[in-house]
């Protein structure tokens, strides 16, 4: 089985790919905000809700959906640049159960699978599609 990081990882490349791809950048870098943009401008407002009430810190609570974006990338940003493969994990599909899981000193609780984190990124990046038509 993939690692989860990874996975992540690979889903916002995507979507920072198809947001530089949508909104004709053609520099280098400005990732996170291509991602930011991916989920704010090209995503739905179903995505957005679902991201918002997939993380809770287990101290302060829900994480607003742009919390989210931020929290993923971050994770992305540790397999990339700082090599940290473990630690995060995801509710596996069908699990009824949430997933108590950490990024750094944090911890969370999570509701979102690595399947719907999938579908979200693959449903943006149709609403893109359909946008460049």
């Amino acid at each position: 089985m993939v690692d989860q990081r990874f996975q992540i990882l690979f889903y916002l490349i995507a979507a920072e790919l198809v947001a530089k791809i949508t909104f004709d950048f053609k520099g280098e870098g400005e990732s996170k905000k291509y991602v930011r943009k991916f989920f704010a401008e090209l995503c739905s407002d179903n995505t957005r809700s679902s991201l918002g009430k997939s993380f809770s810190r287990t101290q302060s609570g829900p994480l607003s959906w742009q919390e989210v974006v931020d929290l993923l990338y971050k994770i992305r940003c540790d397999v990339v640049h700082e090599g940290n493969y473990a630690s995060f994990h995801l509710p596996i599909t069908g699990d009824e159960f949430q997933q108590l899981t950490t990024v750094g000193n944090e911890s969370f609780i999570v509701s979102v699978t690595i399947q719907q984190l999938r579908r979200m990124i693959l449903e943006g990046a149709v609403l893109a599609s359909e946008r460049l038509l």
